[in-house]
C-alpha cells in the first residue's frame, strides 16, 4: 500500500506542477498585456480615430518603408513629410500622408503622378497607423501635425471594401 501511495503522490505532483506552471504563464501573459495597454495610449483608447490620407505604395511592395522614403524624398521634395505615417493594414507596410480632405489627398497624389509609386486617397483607422519612429498615432499626434479626425458625412451610405474584388458593395 505504501508503494502505491508513493506513485500516486509522484503523479499528482507532476500534474499539480504542470497546473502551477500553466497558471504562472497565464498570469505573466495577462500582466504583460496590461502593461502594454498602459504604455501604449493608442491601444488603451476604446475607439480608434478615422484619418483621411493618401496612401503611397511601392508597387511590388518589396522595399522597406524607410528605404522607400529615402528614395521618394530625393525625387519629390514638396511632399508634407511632417505628416508622413506608416500604415500597417493588410500586406506590407505602406507610406501614408495624413490630410484633412479628399481634395488634399488628390492634390498630393497629383504631385506623385510622374513618379512610379501608386497613390490613392484612403480613410484609415488610427490603429493601423504608426509614426515614422514606430510610435502609435493618437489624437494628440494628429493635432500636432495639423490633421483633424475624419468624420464621414451623415448622408453617405455605408460602404464595405471587399479586397480582391473589382467593386465595393454598399450595405
Amino acid at each position: 500500500m505504501n508503494d502505491w501511495f508513493r506513485q500516486f503522490a509522484k503523479v499528482a505532483a507532476v500534474f499539480l506542477g504542470g497546473a502551477v506552471l500553466c497558471y504562472g504563464t497565464a498570469a505573466a501573459l495577462i500582466l504583460r498585456y496590461e502593461a502594454r495597454l498602459a504604455a501604449d495610449p493608442a491601444l488603451a483608447d476604446g475607439e480608434p480615430t478615422l484619418v483621411m490620407g493618401a496612401e503611397v505604395a511601392d508597387e511590388p511592395r518589396l522595399t522597406r518603408v524607410d528605404a522607400f522614403v529615402g528614395t521618394l524624398k530625393a525625387e519629390v521634395k514638396t511632399l508634407p513629410w511632417e505628416r508622413a505615417l506608416v500604415r500597417n493594414a493588410y500586406g506590407p507596410p505602406t507610406l501614408f500622408f495624413a490630410v484633412n480632405s479628399v481634395g488634399e489627398a488628390f492634390i498630393l497624389c497629383a504631385k506623385l503622378a510622374a513618379v512610379p509609386p501608386a497613390c490613392a486617397p484612403v480613410v484609415a483607422s488610427s490603429s493601423e497607423l504608426r509614426q515614422m519612429s514606430g510610435a502609435a498615432v493618437t489624437d494628440k499626434v494628429l493635432t500636432r501635425i495639423g490633421v483633424d479626425p475624419y468624420i464621414p458625412p451623415p448622408d453617405q451610405p455605408k460602404v464595405a471594401m471587399v479586397y480582391d474584388a473589382p467593386t465595393a458593395r454598399t450595405f
